[in-house]
């Protein structure tokens, strides 16, 4: 059971998508703070974009497999929206973060944590890096 798990197709695609876009956010930090944060790639936020590597690996997975199936177009809808709101609707949460802090800060109340969502280039290196994991898991177990 475990063994066909680990084994499968859109399991390894989507997961070795997530851990890569992962290690590359810890490695970011690294090189920009000097320090090691195991925590900075399961962050929200930042490049690339976990959710779009996820996303852009089952759906491309479900393309290389099925072709345009419902199942495709279902998935192909739904990472449309996810990688949308990473861009537009988690950014400007952050945004308005931001004005509450103002507000916040008059009135000596401690600040909330402001989390920004992706820029376009993040959700387009996230999205990258799901096609090239399940393009590669497709030529090595599937061709």
């Amino acid at each position: 059971m475990i063994f066909d798990v680990v084994t499968n197709f859109y399991f390894l695609s989507v997961f070795v998508a997530w851990i890569v876009s992962c290690l590359i956010k810890m490695l970011i930090h690294f090189f920009y703070s000097g320090s090691f944060s195991f925590f900075a790639g399961f962050r929200n936020g930042g490049m690339p974009s976990s959710h779009s590597a996820l996303m852009g690996s089952i759906t491309f997975a479900l393309f290389l497999e099925q072709g345009l199936s419902p199942v495709f177009f279902l998935a192909f809808v739904l990472a449309t929206l996810i990688l949308r709101d990473a861009v537009t609707v988690r950014r400007e949460v952050g945004v308005l973060g931001d004005s509450v802090n103002v507000l916040l800060k008059k009135q000596k109340i401690n600040s909330l944590k402001v989390v920004y969502g992706h820029t376009f280039f993040q959700v387009l290196v996230g999205l990258f890096i799901g096609v090239i994991s399940t393009g590669f898991f497709f030529l090595v177990l599937l061709i």
